[in-house]
């Protein structure tokens, strides 16, 4: 029998990867910023790069909490209080970029408690 529904398992799982990965396109469309101002190729090159940075950290995060969920939830938690502390005066800002990270870390704290839980035996 083939089933296409999720379980609550799986869904808690899978979860926070997928909406990981949409967060780092999300974050990696703000680098297409970079060709809006005439920078010469170099400048163009540099900024484009420097916009990718913060994608590229979300992604690299989800690599690791693809195996290690608490690390993860960890890292995304100090990315929203680094984003919301540097951003203070931006609050538009925290809610777009800091509310996806806070989410994601939970998804991810959600999936380490789950396997966390399953780990332990049972009284």
């Amino acid at each position: 029998m083939n089933r296409t529904r999720l379980t609550r398992r799986e869904l808690t799982i899978w979860a926070p990867r997928i909406v990981g990965l949409g967060l780092a396109f999300f974050l990696s469309l703000f680098a297409l910023d970079a060709f809006s101002e005439a920078r010469g190729l170099a400048g163009t090159v540099v900024a484009f790069a420097m916009g990718l940075l913060p994608a590229a950290i979300v992604l690299i995060t989800v690599i690791v909490g693809w195996k290690r969920d608490g690390i993860a939830s960890l890292v995304f938690a100090a990315l929203t209080l680094f984003y919301a502390v540097t951003t203070i005066e931006r609050p538009l800002w925290i809610v777009f970029v800091a509310g996806p990270l806070a989410l994601v870390g939970a998804l991810f704290f959600l999936s380490w408690r789950l396997k966390l839980r399953q780990s332990l035996p049972q009284d």
